[in-house]
């Protein structure tokens, strides 16, 4: 008789079609994906992303305290001019200070050079392009339900998607979201009480920079971590600039777009001295590139927009460039949240979007330790013929190419119903465990999907 998990595992393979092997799914390689879950205590997690990630911190580390020596100042210097960030920390989330310094060393790397370059990292960044952030909610989609979804865009730095939830820290809630390998804080998240959120350029110009405190993805993530609705997290955004501890842009603020379940849509601008904000209901919302022809074809959808809709959006040339290296797209249930639903992340922007479902609390490990999105940026460079990933430059992709990622997109789509399906009616049957286990041999089952795809499509 089959075992409880590899009796999932012919589910699992009955619904996506792929192979089933003693002791779960088989993959096309030996080394098939393992899940990465970053539920646990501050320490417990810190250890996991340090030896998850310890390349990459101690590369980039090293590379920010060069840049910073090289312009004059002394270790002594750098690690002072981290304190606002530590203070901060110490009055907001003292969980970060144990997962930093567990993160650090299992990375061997100093922690108070891990801390300066969580503190500093972002100082001096300025973008030649604003980020693509868009939501929409009530009568604007199919259902009711909240879609929200973000393009990053940047210099290439590897990005991770995960499932994030300090259990030892009191009032803090798990979330997902999309970041650097390096980084603890997030760029874009949605939460597990159904709040997304995203922190782009764009916002009010500096009357008065201050180029001390902490910056967007700390902020994002202490709303990750706390809010609920969107008024919540105006509330917090509003606190961090009266208190004084947001440290702004040398030349703009801050541009955040938050959705939640309530179906409230938030766009607040900022500057490092005041905000300005608009609540939307029953609309849709860009907070850049909004008259593109793609935001227009979003629009002309109105009533009846699905994740489908936002990813083509999304991943169209108009919105979607060689400096997009990730995305998050995210429907959030107006009863249930995230409860038996699927976070869709691309690393990079441009690659077919995998579902992470929400019952597993893990995701596959090359989504969350840079791997995927290596992948995809090796891949970016042997395909694009523009062979470049400056702001606002458009890929170039021969339709070969865009018609296979649509027909791998529609096969991840059918495997991620499917899936849900059997979530469903095993929660309704109280079968949480099973469904776990489900969802997790789901998400490995995606990223070989994704695997496959990008082997095939690597030019012969």
């Amino acid at each position: 008789m089959q075992n409880r998990r590899s009796f999932l595992a012919t589910v699992v393979a009955g619904a996506l079609g792929v192979r089933v092997a003693r002791g779960g799914i088989a993959s096309d390689k030996a080394d098939s994906a393992s899940l990465v879950s970053l539920s646990g205590t501050a320490r417990q997690v810190g250890e996991r992303l340090g030896t998850l990630n310890a390349a990459d911190l101690r590369a980039h580390v090293a590379e920010m305290l060069a840049g910073w020596r090289k312009r004059g100042l002394t270790e002594t210097e750098m690690i002072a001019r981290s304190q606002p960030y530590r203070r901060f920390a110490e009055k907001f989330a003292p969980h970060w200070l144990e997962e930093s310094a567990a993160c650090a060393a299992a990375a061997e790397v100093p922690v108070d050079h891990f801390v300066g370059y969580l503190a500093g990292k972002y100082r001096d960044l300025f973008f030649a392009e604003d980020c693509t952030s868009f939501a929409a909610a009530g009568e604007a989609t199919a259902d009711g339900a909240t879609i929200f979804h973000k393009n990053r865009d940047n210099f290439s730095r590897p990005q991770v998607a995960y499932h994030k939830h300090i259990v030892d820290a009191k009032g803090v809630g798990g979330f997902f979201a999309v970041g650097d390998t390096s980084d603890l804080g997030v760029m874009m998240m949605v939460n597990e009480r159904g709040l997304a959120g995203s922190a782009d350029v764009g916002g009010l110009p500096e009357t008065h920079p201050k180029g001390r405190g902490v910056m967007n993805p700390d902020i994002l993530r202490l709303v990750a971590e706390r809010a609920e609705r969107c008024e919540e997290a105006l509330a917090i955004v509003q606190q961090m600039i009266t208190d004084g501890w947001y440290a702004g842009g040398s030349k703009v603020g801050t541009h955040w777009l938050f959705a939640d379940r309530f179906g409230t849509i938030l766009r607040i601008a900022q500057n490092s001295v005041e905000e300005k904000h608009w609540f939307h209901r029953d609309g849709l919302v860009f907070l850049a590139r909004g008259e593109t022809p793609a935001a227009n074809q979003v629009r002309a959808a109105s009533g009846k927009l699905s994740i489908r809709d936002f990813h083509e959006a999304a991943k169209s040339p108009d919105i979607c460039f060689g400096s997009s290296i990730s995305g998050l797209t995210v429907r959030i249930d107006p009863r249930k949240a995230l409860a038996g639903g699927t976070v869709w992340a691309a690393l990079p922007a441009w690659s077919p979007s995998l579902p992470l479902y929400v019952a597993a609390k893990a995701v596959a490990r090359p989504l969350a330790d840079g791997a995927c999105f290596k992948a995809g940026a090796r891949l970016l460079a042997l395909r694009d013929s523009t062979s470049s990933t400056e702001f606002g430059k458009r890929l170039v992709f021969h339709e070969d190419f865009l018609a296979r990622r649509r027909e791998v997109q529609s096969q991840l789509y059918e495997d991620a119903a499917g899936i849900e399906q059997r979530l469903r009616a095993m929660d309704a049957a109280g079968q949480q465990e099973q469904a776990a286990d489900l969802a997790a041999q789901a998400s490995v089952a995606a990223w070989q999907r994704y695997q496959r795809w990008n082997a095939e499509m690597v030019p012969q």
